[in-house]
């Protein structure tokens, strides 16, 4: 990730997305898309919301799940693109509809990362992005980091939000 890349993030209000928004701000200087459920909040609620989390987690920018199925591919390709011109990453946990409209606003070379499947429908990839754009899928599961012998006394001998500050501090 650099200043010149542009992440997307779904299920914006996570742990992980929050976490991700900020490390991938503070850090690299990243532009962040973040997808939310907007649920049953009135247009001055959700503007309340967006302007609000942008603030606090230095988002760019806040899409809905129900805009962003709403929107043709084209034109959400062109916002997501709009802000650095590359998106390298996706970080997903909703899968379905939304990760695959996402997977259209992938960069060449750019990856797209599962850890969840939150919308219980599947991912639908298309073809072209991988052969054409060398774009590439792959699923994280962290029980399976940790079940590393390495790694898992690597997490139980540290605290991974204290490191996380002092390197953000740091910068």
């Amino acid at each position: 990730l650099s200043s010149s890349s542009t992440i997307i993030l779904t299920a914006g209000k996570s742990g992980v997305s929050t976490a991700a928004a900020v490390i991938a701000k503070r850090l690299y200087g990243a532009s962040v898309i973040s997808v939310v459920r907007r649920k049953s909040l009135s247009d001055t609620e959700w503007s309340a919301f967006t302007e609000s989390y942008k603030s606090t987690y230095g988002v760019d920018m806040v899409l809905s799940e129900e805009s962003l199925t709403r929107t043709p591919p084209k034109k959400f390709i062109e916002e997501a693109q709009s802000l650095t011109g590359e998106v390298p990453l996706i970080l997903d946990c909703v899968g379905g509809k939304v990760g695959s409209l996402l997977n259209l606003a992938l960069s060449r070379n750019g990856c797209h990362v599962t850890y969840g499947g939150l919308s219980r429908e599947p991912l639908k990839l298309r073809a072209g992005g991988s052969i054409f754009s060398n774009t590439s899928h792959h699923g994280f599961w962290l029980t399976r980091w940790t079940n590393y012998e390495e790694w898992g006394r690597w997490w139980s001998s540290t605290n991974p939000g204290e490191l996380l500050v002092k390197k953000m501090d740091e910068r």
